[in-house]
């Protein structure tokens, strides 16, 4: 009956959309976690830092300028940031996606993607991952 194979098809259609706004969902919290994260990590190493440098002797003024020390504080705990807050995020997701194709695919299926949208994935955050600054 083609009216009962509509609705079948129908049935898995919504099934589809239900699986991919739960992915959205599940993504836009582990971006809000790994975002959050990435700010406490950031801030608490900020700190951290500027206690340690109040703390030093009027001879480390003398010798390094102020200016440098703090340049490079904010350089580094913003670099620190971006590493918590979103290489290893992408990084942690990468692995749990592999870790489920290859535990989902058989060896046949891997064989016939040769060129997945998972390894696609993967060679476009290696290519961030290499690009100069700004570049």
């Amino acid at each position: 009956d083609p009216g009962s194979r509509v609705m079948a098809l129908r049935e898995h259609f919504f099934a589809l959309f239900a699986v991919g706004a739960a992915l959205g969902v599940f993504s836009a919290l582990r971006f809000y976690a790994v975002t959050w994260l990435g700010d406490r990590v950031t801030a608490d190493l900020r700190n951290a830092v500027y206690a340690h440098v109040v703390r030093q002797s009027p001879e480390f003024f003398e010798t390094t300028a102020t200016g440098e020390v703090l340049s490079r504080l904010t350089t580094d705990t913003t670099l620190v940031q971006t590493v918590v807050g979103s290489s290893l995020s992408m990084g942690l997701l990468n692995a749990v996606m592999g870790l489920v194709r290859l535990h989902t695919a058989s060896d046949a299926a891997l064989a016939q993607l040769p060129d997945s949208a998972f390894a696609w994935h993967a060679r476009l955050v290696a290519a961030r991952a290499v690009r100069p600054p700004g570049g």
